[in-house]
């Protein structure tokens, strides 16, 4: 049999726990970390330029220059007339008050 002697005690006093300063640098590091990830991924994404953005923004150049400041749709090309309302097809606002927001925000070159 075991007898427990104050050796034993001891041994188990010696057991070390986590220090409180570990334990805050750990919930600070854990704070860190979700808010990085937080805004990862829910902050809106970066304004990417491409290809296609590059050919839509010259498609709206075209039809703003063909359209003039007034924005008269009836001055574009048939061709491209149907295409632009193709692409704006599905929008709650008219073909024309797309053109003449578009022509406001950007410079026609």
């Amino acid at each position: 049999m075991s007898v427990n002697t104050s050796k034993t005690v001891v041994k188990e006093k010696e057991k070390t726990s986590v220090k409180l300063p570990v334990i805050i640098v750990a919930g600070v590091v854990l704070v860190v970390f979700l808010a990085w990830y937080g805004h990862k991924i829910f902050s809106p994404p970066a304004n990417v330029e491409n290809e296609l953005t590059d050919k839509k923004d010259a498609f709206m150049q075209k039809i703003a220059k063909q359209a003039g400041p007034t924005a008269d749709l009836s001055k574009v090309d048939k061709a491209d007339r149907d295409a632009f309302a193709f692409s704006v097809s599905g929008s709650p606002y008219s073909p024309e008050t797309i053109l003449k927001q578009y022509i406001a925000n950007h410079p026609i070159r």
